[in-house]
């Protein structure tokens, strides 16, 4: 009988053991299923960024697109206007031009009729003033041609309240 409790004690100590370990197992096999559980969620999450992802990628690319579109576009409508700038400022010159020449023969007009009536029919400074503003000369041409301040000839033309009535009498 000696013999027999240490033995019985033994065979408790190797069923507890055997027990401790057995669950212990189980517990580790369950951490396993939860891990696995784990995994299979990380890479559908990881699936579903992949997704989200190129199709956010594509999404920029089109808009990329239409705003390479929406630039060129912008960028020939600035040439068009820059070219119709300069064919306004050409046609602008030109006019200038035409109207410079145009005041020169007035004023030419003028003075050679001037010269060609009688004393006693001789055009006074205002009268001559006026009448080539109202035959379309600009106060500087009239100024210059005149040869009176330019002021003077503003001052006339605002006194016989002409303003910018050309060619009304």
């Amino acid at each position: 009988m000696n013999l027999l409790w240490p033995l019985l004690f033994s065979a408790i100590a190797w069923f507890l053991l055997f027990y401790y370990l057995k669950r212990r197992l189980d517990s580790l096999s369950r951490d396993d299923g939860q891990i696995q559980r784990v995994r299979q969620e990380l890479n559908q999450l990881i699936m579903e960024l992949d997704l989200t992802t190129e199709r956010n990628i594509e999404l920029l690319e089109n808009k990329i697109g239409e705003l390479k579109g929406i630039s060129n576009e912008a960028q020939r409508e600035i040439q068009l206007l820059r070219q119709q700038k300069e064919e306004y400022s050409q046609a602008l010159n030109r006019y200038r031009e035409l109207g410079r020449k145009e005041n020169n023969l007035i004023g030419k007009k003028i003075h050679q009729e001037e010269k060609h009536t009688e004393p006693s029919k001789k055009l006074s400074p205002k009268e001559r003033v006026l009448q080539q503003f109202r035959g379309g000369a600009a106060p500087e041409e009239i100024a210059r041609i005149e040869e009176i301040p330019l002021g003077e000839v503003e001052l006339i033309i605002s006194l016989n309240n002409l303003g910018d009535k050309r060619g009304n009498s």
